[in-house]
């Protein structure tokens, strides 16, 4: 009987320890990715100074909160507003951190001065719902 008691003892304590698993603490407990596959839509709308620019390229990089650069291939997602809006939308996006920039042209400027473009970063913590925020353009250097 003494042995039994030794073996359940020792397998108890075997499960306890091998069981538990120490939490990273460099990840929140309810932490979240940014990316498609969730249930939150972005409304960006596109201004400059106090004007509205309509049709305005979008790039999208998840998990970032630091200007990536101006070039396509280092954004995970990019879309063309329609050419008769200043509003863009997506959907499907998760809660996390993402860097939005947008180009577009401003028709009251001459080419080439007539490009503006900016950036964003954001923050979403909502999993569902949309999120509105305005994305302001300018000439640049």
């Amino acid at each position: 009987m003494k042995s039994i008691s030794l073996f359940l003892i020792t397998l108890l304590f075997i499960t306890s320890c091998t069981s538990c698993k120490e939490d990273d603490p460099t990840t929140p407990v309810n932490s979240c990715v940014g990316g498609k596959g969730g249930a939150v839509t972005f409304q960006v709308k596109t201004i400059h100074h106090s004007r509205e620019i309509k049709g305005c390229t979008i790039y999208i990089k998840y998990n970032a909160q630091e200007f990536p650069g101006e070039n396509a291939s280092n954004y995970d997602y990019v879309f063309k507003a329609d050419d008769s809006l200043s509003i863009s939308y997506t959907d499907s996006m998760k809660c996390g951190n993402y860097y939005v920039f947008a180009t577009g042209i401003d028709s009251l400027l001459l080419p080439p001065n007539n490009v503006v473009k900016g950036g964003l970063p954001i923050n979403i913590t909502q999993v569902q719902d949309t999120v509105k925020f305005s994305l302001y353009v300018t000439e640049g250097d």
